[in-house]
């Protein structure tokens, strides 16, 4: 059967940005349109149609790139089995997807290329330690972290460090002129530094000093922030299931 592009776009739509499997993305080609393919043949197709549109893809990864900040995270993904990720790059105007068999410190080095000289803004996980000078860590992480270790057990001191990183991100938020945005910048730095200067006596306290005191040059509230869009969230809901 002769397709036209119509058809093989809602394939690549179906197969790669709903996360179906290939078999179901022909069974639902079959039973809402009567197009009948078979899983190789669909395969085959998508791999003409990856080609098609990878000169496309270059100029987003450049564009990307060059901006001020690249915002990344990854979840499992199913390819056939278990061991793939997707991997999302972003910042204000771009967006950039890659599944990749596996998590590793090479994947993010490849996208971001030689030359980036911009912020990546990430989560905590290893492997983007040293991948560029630039870091910001996301806040909503260490917000997690935060209510995870306050659940059922009070304590002042992590209400004091939650309430300093929202503050934080209340400032960042704010129209302030540079003099002003620096004044506050320091201030806060400085109360962080109190908060994290000695151990703490609980084991649910030190963790998350110890995470924040290996983070705390990468914690900086004045990068640019934005939330990433919802292909990055579904598969962990499901395990990265199709």
């Amino acid at each position: 059967m002769q397709l036209g592009p119509r058809a093989w776009g809602v394939a690549a739509q179906l197969n790669k940005q709903h996360g179906l499997t290939v078999r179901k993305t022909c069974a639902v080609l079959r039973e809402l349109f009567q197009l009948r393919l078979s899983p190789g043949g669909l395969t085959q197709a998508l791999a003409r149609v990856a080609g098609k549109v990878e000169p496309a893809y270059e100029k987003l990864l450049a564009r990307l790139r060059a901006g001020p900040c690249v915002h990344s995270d990854e979840t499992s993904w199913w390819v056939d089995g278990p061991g793939y990720w997707l991997w999302v790059f972003a910042n204000q105007n771009t967006t950039v997807y890659q599944v990749a068999k596996g998590r590793g410190r090479a994947i993010v080095a490849q996208a971001l290329g030689e030359a980036f000289a911009g912020v990546l803004v990430s989560d905590c996980l290893a492997i983007y330690e040293d991948v560029n000078p630039r870091q910001q860590k996301c806040y909503s992480h260490h917000l997690k972290a935060i209510k995870q270790a306050g659940e059922g057990h009070p304590s002042a001191w992590l209400d004091a460090v939650r309430g300093l990183l929202l503050e934080a991100m209340e400032v960042k938020r704010q129209p302030l002129v540079a003099d002003e945005k620096a004044r506050r910048r320091a201030e806060l730095e400085a109360r962080m530094r109190q908060l994290l200067a000695l151990p703490r006596p609980t084991n649910l306290e030190e963790k998350v000093r110890g995470r924040l005191e290996k983070q705390k040059t990468t914690c900086s509230p004045f990068w640019t922030w934005r939330r990433l869009r919802p292909p990055i969230t579904w598969p962990s809901a499901s395990c990265g299931q199709p």
